[in-house]
Formats: structure tokens, sequence, C-alpha cells
């Protein structure tokens, strides 16, 4: 389950900053692209930093 929450988190990040991104150009939604990706891998496994135990 933790992994799906993650899949999905991911690309949603990815998504954002494509829409974001596009009204500027190609490069700048590929880059959006890639730091709403990151950013949505970290928040998506915060829970994991702080509970450590509640996924096992």
């Amino acid at each position: 389950m933790k992994k799906l929450i993650v899949i999905f988190g991911t690309v949603a990040g990815s998504w954002l900053g494509w829409w974001l991104g596009m009204h500027i150009g190609l490069m700048t939604a590929f880059v959006l692209s890639m730091i709403g990706t990151g950013i949505a891998g970290i928040i998506t496994n915060i829970p994991d930093k702080i509970l450590p135990l509640a996924d096992k």
C-alpha cells in the first residue's frame, strides 16, 4: 500500500510541475516536473521518518 501511495504522489507532483511549466516552455515544464516529483516523493515518505514502525 505504501508503494502505491508513493507512486500516485509522485505522478501527481510530476503532473503539477508539467501543468505549471507548460505555459512558459518545454524545458521549464520538464524541470518543474522533476522538482514536483522530488517534493512529492519526500512528502510521501515523511510518515516513515516520523513513525518508522507504522507500516511494518
